[in-house]
């Protein structure tokens, strides 16, 4: 196999993208600080070639960027047994595996899904067992690939320690090298027993492979529970992130509340001020009563006078009626007056006359 690209997608501390390649046929050397990924592109070209896309697993889980609902992504390209592949992978959120083969110069798909995990661990592993990658089921990968502070021997399998053998017997073939095997072998035997698993005791005193085993254990231990507090962690956002939706809610219902209430507080203003202006208006109203009472005493003294008035003017049209009637019986009483007085006057004449004799 050559590794032609690597690229990877919402990786532990990788947000956003991060590529290598395309690398040459010779030896690269991937030189950077501490902290910025290399042993994180390790870790996905080993799962984009030997982990199941929908794996719920630790190893999948720790992948995933801490505190963020974000699926990890890896693409690799890479050269075997004179065949150019891709495989893509996605895992957790929305799992999706693809291999594609380079026909005519571009990737046509070759398998999608668990048929894709398949076909790419059968290109590397002997005899895949389905279940994923653990170190066991690596076959010489388990040997050539030991990742940062592991050493994946625990479980090595019949099938891998076949493949060590005959790598070494096609390697080395004379004395020395049978000297090799031999020393090689013993140097086996103080780890490992017959059947391949990690001896407990040596000579009487722990195996530094059984401590480690021992201190992977805890160490397993300590990163189930790490993973369980990560889980009840991300419970404890997700009831967060309710809550605070919630909180939204409410917060909306308690602005519209306040609103409501503002808006009830001007009407209870405008309320208040109807009821001065209807006291006002009241009062107004009681005042011009007492007018209409005073104007209605003097209407109904009009009324009196307009009364008298008309009987004064039946009554003068009556004088007036009778008054050419009374004219001639005050000419005619002048005229007697007259005559009266010039009877008078004679009268006197005559009296004046009889004094006279």
């Amino acid at each position: 196999m050559l590794l032609r690209s690597i690229r990877l997608r919402h990786w532990r501390s990788i947000l956003g993208e991060l590529s290598l390649g395309p690398f040459g046929e010779g030896i690269t050397i991937v030189h950077a600080p501490n902290g910025t990924g290399k042993s994180s592109l390790f870790e996905a070209l080993r799962m984009a070639l030997l982990e199941s896309h929908n794996t719920k697993s630790a190893r999948a889980m720790a992948v995933q960027p801490w505190g963020r609902a974000l699926a990890p992504e890896v693409f690799v390209d890479f050269f075997h047994d004179g065949t150019e592949y891709r495989v893509e992978k996605r895992f957790l959120d929305a799992p999706m595996s693809r291999l594609s083969r380079q026909e005519g110069g571009e990737y046509l798909p070759l398998a999608e899904g668990p048929a894709a995990d398949r076909r790419v661990r059968d290109l590397f592993v002997p005899s895949p067992s389905g279940r994923g990658a653990p170190p066991s089921d690596w076959g010489l990968l388990q040997v050539l690939w030991v990742p940062q502070g592991e050493l994946p021997l625990k479980d090595m399998s019949a099938d891998t320690l076949a493949a060590v053998k005959a790598a070494l017997s096609d390697q080395v073939v004379d004395e020395q090298a049978a000297t090799f095997e031999r020393r090689l072998d013993d140097r086996y035997g103080y780890f490992f027993t017959e059947t391949g698993r990690v001896k407990r005791t040596t000579t009487g005193r722990a195996s530094p492979l059984a401590a480690l085993s021992e201190e992977r254990t805890r160490k397993e231990a300590e990163l189930a529970a790490s993973v369980r507090e990560y889980d009840e962690f991300n419970a404890l956002a997700d009831e967060v992130a309710k809550l605070r939706e919630t909180v939204g809610v409410l917060e909306a219902a308690c602005a519209e509340g306040t609103k409501r209430r503002r808006a009830a507080e001007s009407r209870a203003a405008e309320y208040e001020e109807l009821l001065r202006e209807r006291r006002d208006r009241e009062g107004a109203a009681r005042a011009l009563e007492l007018q209409h009472g005073v104007a209605a005493e003097r209407l109904r003294a009009i009324e009196g006078c307009r009364s008298d008035l008309e009987r004064a003017d039946e009554e003068l049209k009556s004088l007036e009626a009778a008054l050419p009637g009374m004219e001639d019986a005050v000419r005619r009483g002048e005229a007697a007056c007259a005559e009266a007085s010039k009877g008078e006057k004679k009268l006197e004449s005559e009296r004046k006359a009889l004094e006279g004799v």
